[in-house]
């Protein structure tokens, strides 16, 4: 058995071998072409998902709605990578069709080098 902490790492096993067992620790498994499932991943690959994509933020969209239906904007808060890739643009879609207004726009990359 392979025990694995990374998306990548885990994709890349999956894609060498068929035949020994994949752990993996890993951020949205179904994007990143591990599993087809989260529900019956198959193949030798399991695990542990951290994030399960876009699909999850839709959920959580929609039990804010049912929590508090007046409302009518969303902060979100995230760096420019986020907005700019298929989840910021997931998120956008998904608020706008459940009548949110989505606010908070990118924010600076917290890995970028510290300006003094």
């Amino acid at each position: 058995m392979i025990f694995a902490f990374s998306s990548r790492l885990v994709k890349v096993l999956k894609d060498t071998t068929s035949t020994v067992p994949v752990v993996g620790y890993t951020a949205d498994p179904i994007s990143f072409g591990i599993v087809t499932s989260l529900a019956r991943p198959g193949a030798n690959v399991t695990g542990v998902a951290t994030e399960a994509g876009a699909e999850i933020d839709g959920k959580r969209l929609s039990l804010w709605k049912e929590i508090a239906p007046s409302s009518s904007r969303v902060g979100v808060l995230a760096p420019a990578a986020f907005w700019n890739s298929p989840y910021g643009s997931a998120i956008r879609t998904l608020a706008g069709h459940l009548g949110f207004t989505v606010v908070g726009g990118p924010l600076a990359d917290p890995v970028g080098e510290v300006q003094f």
